[in-house]
């Protein structure tokens, strides 16, 4: 393949920031949460599935170092979202779980975010939704290979 020209390029990368300019991560609305929380809260509500989850591995999942994400936790901790568990075996183990207000902000989300979803798709179409899944899907395993060229 030929090298694309740098009108195509210059166009690919306004593309992708516009894109990220109009913060699809807010399509619904988490008041009070900051961006980190958000993460955090639905990552760990991921992993979860109704079980506790050490710290640890949510860390691990969200490569975090303890200073960034202990303050985080006590953050969700003290708005409710979530409940700390220490091991009473061993103190160094410590393990989260979502709590019921917490679970009722991320079914609230959820749905929240759904109906956007619904209007999207109604919006593109079915066929060019499943073509944007395949580019999507595709561009992201380029990034994921470039990525793990460099480790």
């Amino acid at each position: 393949m030929k090298k694309p020209n740098n009108e195509l390029i210059e166009e690919l990368m306004r593309a992708f920031m516009d894109f990220k300019r109009n913060k699809i991560q807010n399509i619904a609305s988490c008041e009070g949460l900051t961006h980190n929380e958000k993460m955090i809260l639905f990552s760990l509500h991921d992993i979860s599935k109704d079980n506790k989850v050490s710290l640890s591995v949510l860390r691990e999942r969200m490569k975090l170092a303890p200073s960034t994400i202990t303050p985080i936790i006590t953050l969700l901790e003290e708005k409710e979202l979530i409940e700390r568990n220490i091991d009473k075996n061993d103190r160094r183990n410590i393990f989260l779980k979502i709590s019921p207000k917490g679970e009722e902000q991320i079914n609230r989300v959820q749905f929240e975010v759904k109906e956007v979803m619904f209007e999207y798709i109604k919006y593109m179409g079915e066929d060019d939704t499943k073509q944007l899944i395949r580019l999507i899907s595709k561009t992201t395993e380029f990034f994921t290979r470039k990525e793990d060229k460099k480790s």
